[in-house]
């Protein structure tokens, strides 16, 4: 196959699986070129050297306006975001000409961050499977802000800032739902996310792709665990760091771990903020900047405990790397979780309830053989069901069929 690959995702999990997608079907054979605006990125693990071209657009977007004014700075920034968005979908149009004239059998496409469905989609007439990561857990197409209005001046108020506060969100939503169904095949990473772009989209979803882990890279170590708790991924507010921080501080004192945070995120309102949090609680807190997979490996090796409480994540592929090196997990039972952990088996799955969640990690700190156990049964279920090779030979698969014309 000729396969076009287009993506637009910043550091991350989804970006993680593109460069292992892409690598597994350079090595079966095929050829692979790289489409993607300036605002991907294209650093962190690198396609240079994997895929035979690389395109790479100009784009660089206003985003929110720079400085506060009175009255004035939501409309300003609602019609930088707009224009954001038309600059982009200028764009797509010009990648998806690129894409029809240049002889490809498909086009792989993967997020955007700024249209989380990339616009090329509407504009390809080249077969298109659209690997679908965000699972539309970011907001419901009919979500809306209520009015309110306790007083006159506070919903006369809330009256003066609803447009520019729903125009983006309303624009972005049309678009997203408009380029979905515009692509060949879905596929997506969970049966969670699949019905959620079910239920949001009304898109017919081809299959679920599991994404993997490395096996090489990430494994057990039998190396010594300590007794932090750790978790992984950039600070954001949908990561929930601070029901972990606030769950640890329902540990007694002299017991409560330490909380690791393997991040790109290191400063910033947010962290700040989680900071400030964690004195709060008396909770110590430790993040700490993973630029390559050794350090992360060990990191997953020697914690006491890895924890996650993403709201509804799709899929969460620290917790599948985590279990790949033997550590016990413990997750909330939302999302992605609910697939890959048997509970009590291969980890354990939590109600979203702080002091339930306390217990659960307390407990595979203090039970250093079940939590051996949980780790030992984690490793083993990732080496039987979520390896990179399998998710390569189901995209493999799914790329055939969207080329023949055979999606569902």
């Amino acid at each position: 196959m000729r396969v076009a690959l287009y993506h637009n995702l910043p550091a991350g999990g989804g970006r993680r699986a593109v460069f292992e997608m892409t690598r597994g079907l350079v090595e079966r054979g095929h050829v692979v070129d790289e489409y993607c605006p300036a605002t991907a990125e294209t650093e962190f693990l690198s396609l240079a050297g994997i895929v035979g071209k690389r395109v790479i657009l100009p784009f660089e977007p206003a985003g929110v306006a720079p400085r506060r004014i009175p009255m004035l700075t939501p409309y300003l920034t609602a019609g930088r975001l707009v224009a954001d968005l038309w600059r982009l979908r200028r764009l797509n149009r010009t990648v998806a000409r690129l894409i029809d004239t240049g002889g490809y059998d498909v086009a792989f496409v993967h997020d955007c961050q700024l249209v989380l469905n990339p616009d090329v989609l509407a504009f390809l007439s080249t077969p298109s499977l659209f690997y679908c990561h965000h699972g539309a857990h970011h907001l419901g197409l009919d979500e809306r802000v209520p009015l309110r209005a306790d007083s006159v001046s506070l919903g006369l108020k809330q009256l003066y800032y609803y447009l520019p506060r729903q125009l983006y969100p309303q624009i972005r939503g049309r678009r997203e739902k408009r380029n979905i169904l515009s692509a060949t095949a879905v596929v997506t990473n969970s049966n969670f996310a699949a019905r959620k772009l079910e239920g949001v989209y009304g898109s017919d979803i081809m299959e679920t792709i599991y994404l993997g882990v490395n096996e090489g890279s990430f494994r057990p170590m039998s190396l010594p665990r300590h007794g932090y708790v750790l978790a992984v991924g950039n600070v954001s507010l949908r990561k929930r760091y601070d029901f972990l921080v606030e769950a640890l501080a329902r540990i007694e004192a002299r017991r409560r771990p330490m909380l690791v945070i393997a991040t790109n995120t290191t400063s910033g309102s947010l962290v700040e903020r989680l900071k400030r949090l964690a004195v709060m609680n008396d909770v110590s807190l430790r993040l700490e900047s993973v630029s390559n997979d050794e350090r992360l490996a060990q990191l997953y090796n020697q914690a006491g405990v890895v924890a996650h409480a993403a709201a509804d994540e799709p899929w969460g592929l620290a917790v599948v790397e985590a279990m790949a090196c033997g550590a016990p997990v413990v997750a909330v039972a939302e999302g992605g979780p609910l697939e890959s952990i048997q509970d009590q088996e291969s980890g354990m799955l939590v109600e979203r309830e702080l002091n339930a969640f306390a217990i659960a990690i307390e407990r595979l700190l203090v039970d250093r053989s079940l939590a051996t156990r949980l780790g030992e049964a984690a490793a083993a279920r990732v080496r039987e069901r979520f390896l990179w090779s399998q998710t390569t030979a189901r995209t493999e698969a799914a790329l055939h069929r969207t080329i023949a014309g055979l999606p569902q």
